[in-house]
């Protein structure tokens, strides 16, 4: 599944879990944004975006010419701060590909694994990232927005992974 969406502040894409698959592979492509920022994302479920304290996380900001930096949150409203930064420069972008399991399974947490790379103001920028949605339920899609952004692009393929 792809789904593609331009000069909107969320973007969610439904219908993309299912039983046929234990584990999806997400790929966000494509990221133009109005300001920069950081990614977000959310699981959606039959009660539509849970924008609820229900996500954890923890990961590292790898930086060019820097220390790692490691940024971990419990109760947040959505997994942020974690997957990837990008600037707004000409040459500024960035790729991230997340690892969704058991998203379906509505006796199970919806876990995730991410990792990224972006140029961002000269050098570059990278996260591994893991977290949990704190609610076993079956989730059908994501949505995924920018921090503080209201306009931005985005390109997601969504792959099941055979089981």
């Amino acid at each position: 599944t792809t789904g593609t969406a331009s000069g909107v502040s969320g973007f969610t894409l439904d219908n993309i879990f299912s039983a046929k698959y234990l584990s999806y592979m997400v790929v966000v492509r494509n990221i133009r944004q109005a300001s920069a920022n950081y990614l977000r994302v959310r699981v959606v479920s039959g009660s539509g975006v849970d924008s609820t304290a229900n996500y954890d996380y923890a990961s590292l900001e790898i930086l060019a010419g820097a220390s790692a930096t490691e940024k971990k949150n419990t109760n947040e409203g959505v997994w942020k701060n974690s997957i990837s930064y990008q600037g707004t420069g000409a040459d500024d972008g960035a790729g991230v590909t997340m690892y969704i399991h058991h998203p379906f399974e509505s006796s199970r947490f919806t876990f995730v694994q991410s990792q990224s790379s972006a140029y961002y103001s000269g050098g570059g920028l990278g996260y591994k990232m893991i977290g949990l949605h704190q609610v076993e339920q079956s989730n059908t899609g994501l949505n995924f927005g920018v921090e503080a952004v209201s306009d931005f692009d985005i390109t997601v393929d969504v792959f099941g992974l055979v089981q």
